[in-house]
């Protein structure tokens, strides 16, 4: 089995913020920039000298660059289009796409041309082409016995086509994230609107049929991204930069009478207005404590402070940080370093997440406990009685009061999602599990995902392979995590437990992780009795030392903690090449032939 990340056209902004691949323009359409141009028609001979000068220019490059690589396309993509548009429309291959892609593709090339003003065929002749291409080696790929695995996304972009053929599907003012975890400390804001799940249902959920009808076109089976998002999803306010202040969606808040009921004493401001305190603003802000007291915040006695109306949000916090940062004129005249325009508007933030409830957006007056509160400062600074009654509540609301709740909203939408394909469905079960989870998974045949370094079970540091569920998928990283030489070496002192414990080799684990460390957690993989074990090419080629890049950092795909990430991973040797590593092919013919 051959796993993807999400292969659908991501041309928002054309720079290489369009590289991340969770955030697309259409979750029907293919991304042009796969689109092999060989194999489109015959360029002329001025445009194919162009053509070779241009692909070996961009071959050279270590990593892939997306917007030179997608600019430099859509030249010969376009004189393509011109050349052979008149000659393509009237096949009877065409009639046949344009007609059975005709619900999605229409809006998505009417969308496209007013935003782009390309003629509205242009779109269609480049998805034509990227269809009949993957599924050509989808085709190839059967032949010799590969199944394909995509990837669905959890949320679109608010600026796609679906969002603006389809607005009363999506809460356009909101915002989806993951609370605080592994991947992140601040929680995660991708900037995606949530579902309205009551709208999506009253056609039976027509809009995720459709979408995943059309994955089967070229998948056999797929990856539910943050499958925890049918369960409830973490929503926070347009106006959040971090995921802090977010709070679950569907859930059960309360409201002040019912936590004045259990114990709380505390007025409304102090529950959900920021609690901003001299006697910590040096921990937040350090040397930049003064400007910030200047210019972003007030006071009336030198200890209580709120912001000022030009700071009063997440976002314009980071607006003021990225107008400076994007002008080195206003930059020098404030007087800041580039270092302290990053601690202010990061601290800033952290100011603005010192609330101990977070008002629902849907409901004004219900209140949730704001994720990780027994970190914050306005916590710290309660009476012990208050803390304790906090400490009731929030663990309530977060592992218990759900349960029954997210269970039932889980099971309204995914058996019939699933019913609608015969693709073999996984989920990406990471993060904070909700309790009801891994039964609902099961009951539904859900294959869940089990990851060596990110164990289910809080009481053990590593899971093993041997302890994974048949229906799962087993695999040593994600996209989101570093591959297994660069996280050798992120903590020492967790690569010499897990050397020792979990390998069983004793003395003192090498600085760097040897091919021979590689084999045997891949060989332990090998092994596992789940369904699927599907590893990241980086791991595989860990494995010899003379093929795997020398540069282990060089291998990170996706840094999730940065929301502006350049997805630039490249694979530093090309398939003619890795056909030739005789070594390293017997190693990987040898490892999956244990079973």
């Amino acid at each position: 089995m051959i796993q993807t990340l999400p292969i659908n056209d991501t041309t928002l902004r054309h720079n290489n913020l369009d590289s991340y691949p969770y955030n697309a323009v259409s979750v029907f359409a293919l991304h042009p920039i796969y689109i092999n141009i060989e194999k489109m028609g015959k360029l002329t001979p001025a445009l194919k000298k162009k053509y070779e000068a241009k692909k070996a220019e961009l071959n050279a490059l270590t990593f892939a660059d997306y917007q030179n690589v997608y600019d430099a396309k859509m030249e010969f993509f376009k004189a393509l289009y011109k050349q052979d548009k008149d000659a393509l429309f009237a096949t009877e291959e065409y009639k046949a796409f344009e007609k059975k892609n005709h619900a999605w593709l229409e809006p998505y090339a009417a969308f496209l041309h007013k935003r782009d003003k390309q003629p509205k065929e242009f779109y269609k002749y480049l998805q034509f082409h990227a269809d009949k291409q993957l599924a050509d080696a989808v085709a190839y790929a059967h032949s010799i016995g590969v199944a394909m695995k995509g990837d669905i996304p959890i949320g679109i972009s608010p600026d796609s086509v679906d969002a603006a053929v389809y607005p009363e599907l999506f809460n356009l003012d909101a915002s989806a994230g993951a609370p605080p975890d592994d991947f992140s400390i601040s929680g995660q804001n991708w900037g995606f609107p949530t579902y309205n799940w009551d709208e999506m249902s009253k056609d039976g959920f027509g809009w995720w049929k459709a979408r995943f009808r059309k994955m089967q076109d070229y998948f056999d089976a797929y990856r539910i991204d943050h499958i925890l998002g049918f369960f409830r999803i973490w929503q926070m306010r347009k106006s959040d930069v971090w995921g802090l202040c977010g709070h679950f969606v569907p859930a059960l808040p309360y409201s002040y009478d019912d936590l004045c009921a259990q114990g709380v004493c505390l007025d409304w401001d102090r529950m959900t207005k920021p609690y901003i305190r001299a006697n910590f603003l040096g921990d937040v802000l350090g040397f930049d404590t003064e400007w910030a007291k200047k210019n972003a915040l007030q006071t009336r006695d030198n200890y209580v402070y709120w912001f000022r109306p030009e700071f009063d949000t997440q976002a314009k916090v980071q607006e003021w940080a990225d107008r400076l940062l994007g002008d080195e004129k206003q930059l020098k005249a404030s007087g800041l370093t580039e270092k302290a325009v990053h601690n202010i508007c990061n601290g800033l933030i952290y100011l603005h997440c010192e609330v101990l409830f977070v008002e629902d957006q849907r409901r004004p007056g219900w209140l949730h406990p704001r994720i990780s509160i027994y970190q914050s400062h306005s916590f710290s600074e309660l009476y012990s009685d208050q803390k304790e009654v906090l400490m009731r509540i929030y663990n309530d609301y977060f592992y218990r009061r759900h349960t029954s709740f997210w269970r039932d909203s889980a099971m309204r939408k995914l058996p019939t999602l699933i019913g609608a394909t015969h693709m073999l469905c996984c989920g990406e079960d990471l993060g904070m599990v909700p309790a009801c989870v891994p039964d609902v998974m099961h009951e539904l045949q859900i294959l869940s995902l089990e990851i060596q370094r990110m164990p289910k079970d809080p009481t053990v540091k590593f899971a093993h392979p041997a302890d994974a569920p048949y229906q799962s998928v087993c695999t040593t990283g994600t996209h989101d995590m570093n591959p297994l030489r660069a996280w050798w070496e992120e903590d020492h002192a967790v690569t010499q437990r897990f050397y020792n414990e979990q390998m069983g080799w004793w003395g003192d684990a090498p600085k760097e992780m040897t091919p021979e460390i590689a084999e045997f957690i891949i060989n332990q993989h090998m092994y596992s009795p789940a369904m699927w074990t599907i590893l990241p090419l980086q791991d595989w080629l860990a494995i010899d030392g003379d093929v795997r890049i020398k540069d282990q950092f060089a291998d990170r795909i996706n840094v999730p903690a940065n929301p502006r990430h350049f997805w630039n991973y490249r694979m530093h040797l090309s398939l003619e090449e890795l056909m030739k590593c005789d070594k390293l092919n017997a190693k990987i013919k040898k490892l999956t032939s244990v079973r």
